[in-house]
């Protein structure tokens, strides 16, 4: 059975046209965390706001990934994988992130599949498929607030 939907929170609005079984496990998660989001967005109303030259996606890799001290490969890998879903890219592999850093010119991971494993048990990514994944509100929440902003910015428009 084919459901169509559209669920619309502030300046937020999603709609859905497709199987019921989606819709039920899902669709219903996803619209829960965009009326957060909406409701965050609102509260913050009149809070500064990050602009376009501080954010993440104004920077190349080597620049996001460049902090001072040495990170977790893990945590390299989650920073890695935010800023390509930022830039567009919805279904990510341990492929996608080792062929940005090659291509950035950034040292390789060690082991890219135990990262992805590591931030899916932290709940910082989700499997989104037998070899894709996602990184989820909590992963941009880890990583930051202007990640978090970046994220909200890139789902309403």
């Amino acid at each position: 059975m084919t459901v169509k939907i559209k669920v619309s929170s502030g300046g937020f609005c999603l709609e859905y046209e497709g199987s019921e079984k989606f819709a039920e496990t899902r669709l219903a998660p996803l619209a829960e965390s965009i009326a957060d989001l909406a409701r965050a967005a609102n509260a913050n109303q009149g809070a500064d706001t990050v602009s376009p030259s501080t954010s993440p996606l104004a920077e190349t890799l080597a620049e996001y990934l460049k902090a001072p001290g040495s990170e977790p490969q893990h945590r390299i890998f989650l920073k890695t994988a935010a800023w390509l879903q930022l830039e567009g890219q919805n279904k990510l592999s341990t492929g996608n992130i080792i062929e940005a850093l090659r291509v950035n010119k950034q040292n390789r991971l060690a082991n890219a599949s135990d990262s992805l494993a590591t931030n899916v048990s932290q709940g910082f990514c989700e499997k989104t498929g037998s070899r894709t994944f996602r990184v989820t509100h909590a992963g941009f929440r880890e990583l930051g607030p202007e990640m978090e902003a970046a994220m909200g910015r890139t789902e309403d428009g």
